[in-house]
C-alpha cells in the first residue's frame, strides 16, 4: 500500500491528461493542426495508464509482485490493463512523434501504430498468468549502470524514440525562425526543444519507476516527482500542440493555361527547384490535367475534383486567369485554401502582361518566389 496523498495525485494527473486531452482536441481543430489526433489520443491513454496506475498502487497489487507472493483477486485483471493501457500510450507518443516529423506520410505513421498495438496486445493480453507476471519481476541491467524490468526498458525505449523523432521538427522550426521575425516560429521553436528534453526525461522515469530503491533512490521522493513531472509534461504538449499549425508544404508549382512550369518553389527549403527530367516528363501530362481541371473542376462546386490524394501527400489544385497553382502538401485545410486562392489571385495581377508560352523574365522569376515566401512559409 502506497501514500494515500500519492493516490490522489494520481488520479488528479489523470484528470489533467483527460483535460489536456479536450484541449489538444479543441486547439487542434481550431488552428488545423494536422497533428492533433495522435497527440490528443496519447493524452487520453496517458491518463487511462495514469487511473490504472493508481489502482494497481491501492490495492497493493506491485507490492505483492515485488515480495514474489503469488496474485490474489484481481490482481491479474489490474495489471494487465494496466500494462495494455501503458503500452497505448507510449504507442500513440511514438505514432505522434513520428507523424509530426513528416519522416513517413501519415497512414505509414498509423500502420505502424495499429501493428505495434497487435503485437503488445498478442505479448500482453494473451499471455498465461505466470507468464505475465513474469515479465514483470525480469531485471534488466543498462551498462551496469540502470536497474530496470522488462516492462520499463521497452516503455522507455519507446519514448526516447519518439524524442528522437522530434529532432527533425526542431530543425525545420530554427530554420523557419532564421528567415522569419515572426515571434511565434520562435516560440514553437523554443516549445518543441522543451518537449524533446521533457520526454528524455520521461524516458528515464519510464525506465526505473518499478525498479527505484534498487538504483538508489528514495521511493517516496521519486514517487511525487514523478507526477509533478508528469504533469509538466502534460502541460507542455498541450501548449505545443495548441501553438502549432502545419500543412506539411512540399513543393508549389506555378503553370500557365499551356501547361509550362514557369516556377517550382519549395517554402521550407526557401529555394527554387530545378526542372529536371520528372517534371519535364510530367509536363505533358500535366498539360492534359491542367485543361481537365480548367473546364471542369474551375467550374464545379464537387470538391473531391479540387485535389488528387497519394499515398505520401496531397496534390490540390487552384485556377486563375492566367496560371494554375498545384500545391503538395501532407494535408489539405481551409487555411491552405485561402492562402493559395490570395496568392493566385496576386500572381494573376503580376503576370497579367505574360504572353502564352512565354517564360517570366529572372526578375519576375524573383518576384513571384518573394510572393510564394510571404504567403506560405508560416504554413509551410
Amino acid at each position: 500500500m502506497h501514500d494515500p496523498l500519492y493516490v490522489t495525485l494520481k488520479y488528479v494527473v489523470a484528470a489533467a491528461l483527460f483535460l489536456g486531452f479536450l484541449v489538444a482536441i479543441f486547439f487542434g481543430r481550431k488552428r488545423q493542426n494536422p497533428f492533433y489526433i495522435p497527440w490528443s489520443v496519447f493524452l487520453l491513454t496517458f491518463g487511462l495508464f495514469q487511473v490504472m496506475d493508481a489502482l494497481n498502487y491501492q490495492f497493493g497489487v506491485f507490492q505483492r509482485i515485488e515480495d514474489g507472493l503469488a496474485p490474489v483477486g484481481n490482481d491479474t485483471l489490474l495489471f494487465r490493463i494496466l500494462n495494455i493501457t501503458q503500452a497505448l500510450a507510449m504507442i500513440f507518443l511514438l505514432a505522434a512523434s513520428l507523424e509530426q516529423s513528416m519522416i513517413v506520410p501519415p497512414r505509414a505513421s498509423r500502420i505502424i501504430a495499429a501493428s505495434l498495438t497487435i503485437l503488445v496486445l498478442y505479448f500482453i493480453v494473451i499471455p498465461l498468468e505466470n507468464t505475465l507476471f513474469s515479465f514483470g519481476t525480469l531485471t534488466i541491467s543498462i551498462y551496469g549502470t540502470l536497474i530496470t524490468e522488462f516492462y520499463g526498458f521497452i516503455f522507455g525505449f519507446i519514448v526516447i524514440c519518439s524524442a528522437l523523432l522530434l529532432i527533425p521538427v526542431f530543425i525545420r522550426y530554427v530554420k523557419l525562425s532564421v528567415i522569419s521575425k515572426n515571434k511565434r516560429i520562435r516560440w514553437k521553436t523554443f516549445i518543441t526543444l522543451l518537449v524533446f528534453l521533457m520526454l528524455i526525461g520521461l524516458a528515464f522515469l519510464m525506465t526505473i519507476r518499478r525498479k527505484v530503491s534498487e538504483n538508489g533512490m528514495n521511493e517516496n521522493a521519486f514517487d511525487f516527482f514523478e507526477i509533478i513531472y508528469s504533469f509538466v509534461v502534460v502541460l507542455l504538449i498541450v501548449i505545443y500542440q495548441s501553438q502549432s499549425v502545419s500543412h506539411g508544404i512540399e513543393t508549389i508549382l506555378v503553370v500557365d493555361k499551356e501547361g509550362n512550369p514557369l516556377l517550382g518553389y519549395s517554402p521550407f527549403r526557401k529555394s527554387r527547384i530545378s526542372f529536371e527530367e520528372k517534371i519535364i516528363a510530367a509536363s505533358g501530362y500535366l498539360s492534359g490535367l491542367f485543361h481537365f481541371i480548367q473546364d471542369y473542376v474551375a467550374t464545379t462546386d464537387k470538391e473531391e475534383f479540387k485535389e488528387i490524394k497519394t499515398t505520401s501527400s496531397t496534390l490540390s489544385f487552384y485556377s486563375g486567369e492566367k496560371i494554375f497553382l498545384i500545391i503538395q502538401t501532407k494535408i489539405s485545410g481551409n487555411r491552405l485554401d485561402k492562402s493559395a486562392n490570395m496568392t493566385l489571385t496576386e500572381l494573376d495581377e503580376f503576370l497579367a502582361d505574360l504572353e502564352a508560352n512565354k517564360l517570366p523574365t529572372e526578375k519576375q522569376v524573383d518576384e513571384m518566389i518573394n510572393l510564394l515566401e510571404k504567403n506560405f512559409y508560416l504554413i509551410a
